[in-house]
């Protein structure tokens, strides 16, 4: 068996988790392995030199492209240089809240019987800090909902790129998606491809713990930016998007324009919660509902 961790990475120092999973892997009798973690065009040197030091440990290669090329070429470029039969993708800002989380994925591949093994995502017990509670409270909400019999129940819809391994062969015939250039729905897009292909999917519980949590102010920012992406994939990416089908039925009820009188009057003050220490998912929602109407009604 021969594994491949591939680790995208932007202006992140890799360098601590690199080292937590050579040190897991190399524990594992019989399996072959490499750790490339691909830098997407980073512009932060101190980062880039510490990362360097990467190369220095076994069977690891710190993988410079020079220019950026966005989230899903990376992915694909990482693929196209590894050579294991089995791809490990764990985001940069991630950490195995286990000691044997790379064994629980090799134990995996030999009984689950499935291309793809999505671990999952945990976030902190308790608010780290006011500056971050909307993607905290955001994602405690998910995870509320979401146990992982309801990921198994649906388990193309609840794909995540943040940690998952898939077979080198179902990878190929699919990639990500490289003309959705900005942020947004990448995951959504690749769970439906993987769905087309007929790839089989299973969710297990061994999550990488999310430990850099953006700030109110630039989750928020991320959400428009995907939300924009969404608006201009609109007809591809509408029907996989549960808030692109809630406004639908907005539509449908002739809601839309109250939806937009709200949003337009309301929006400082929806703004205000979102910022403060205890936002609300309803106003969240609410947020984004009228964002996404505005863009795709070019206001």
């Amino acid at each position: 068996m021969h594994i491949s961790i591939l680790i995208p990475t932007y202006n992140y120092d890799c360098t601590h988790l690199v080292k937590r999973l050579v040190k897991q892997i190399s524990r594992i009798l019989g399996v072959e392995w490499e750790i490339i973690v691909g830098d997407d065009g980073s512009t932060n040197e101190e980062i880039i030199a510490t990362n360097r030091t990467i190369n220095q440990l076994p069977y690891c290669e710190y993988w410079e492209r020079g220019v950026n090329c966005g989230r899903a070429a990376i992915r694909n470029r990482l693929y196209e240089r590894s050579k294991g039969q089995w791809l490990l993708f764990l985001d940069c800002d991630g950490v195995p809240m286990y000691s044997n989380f790379l064994a629980s994925y090799i134990y995996a591949i030999t009984t689950c019987h499935a291309n793809v093994v999505c671990g999952g995502v945990a976030h902190p017990s308790e608010l780290p800090s006011p500056a971050v509670s909307l993607r905290w409270t955001h994602e405690k909400e998910y995870e509320k909902r979401a146990p992982i019999e309801w990921r198994n129940a649906h388990p193309y819809a609840n794909f995540r790129s943040f940690n998952f391994l898939i077979d080198r062969e179902s990878f190929g015939k699919i990639m990500f998606d490289e003309a959705v250039q900005s942020y947004g729905y990448e995951d959504n897009l690749f769970g439906q491809a993987l769905q087309e292909a007929g790839v089989t999917v299973t969710h297990m519980f061994n999550p990488m713990m999310n430990i850099d949590i953006e700030t109110n102010e630039v989750y928020l920012a991320k959400n428009e930016e995907a939300l924009r992406t969404l608006a201009a994939h609109y007809d591809t990416m509408a029907p996989l998007i549960t808030l692109a089908r809630k406004l639908k039925t907005i539509e449908r009820l002739h809601l839309g324009w109250l939806l937009s009188l709200v949003y337009r009057h309301a929006r400082p003050l929806l703004v205000r919660n979102l910022m403060g220490a205890s936002p609300r998912m309803w106003v969240f929602n609410l947020y984004r509902a009228g964002y996404l109407r505005a863009l795709l009604r070019g206001e």
